[in-house]
């Protein structure tokens, strides 16, 4: 089975995006979750890191399951051949 280069670099992309997320996730949980202030940067910082994890859902997607055409030109920027 020959993978295709959209793929594999769709999987780097979405390996280094998770490989920094975790390794800054002990630094957020001591700096922002274990102290119990709420305020606007608070609600910027969750909106911002947790939009870009979730954001990433539909890539995931796209990349391992067949999806048809069609549908995988929203999941993707541009469709490929």
């Amino acid at each position: 089975m020959l993978l295709d280069i959209g793929v594999c670099l769709g999987i780097v992309q979405l390996a280094i995006a998770y490989y920094d997320y975790f390794l800054t996730l002990e630094g957020e949980i001591e700096l922002f979750w274990k102290k119990s202030r709420r305020s606007w940067p608070f609600a910027l910082f969750v909106a911002n890191r947790y939009v870009l994890v979730l954001g990433r859902l539909p890539t995931i997607a796209a990349l391992f399951w067949k999806l048809p055409e069609s549908v995988r030109g929203v999941f993707m920027l541009g469709k490929s051949s």
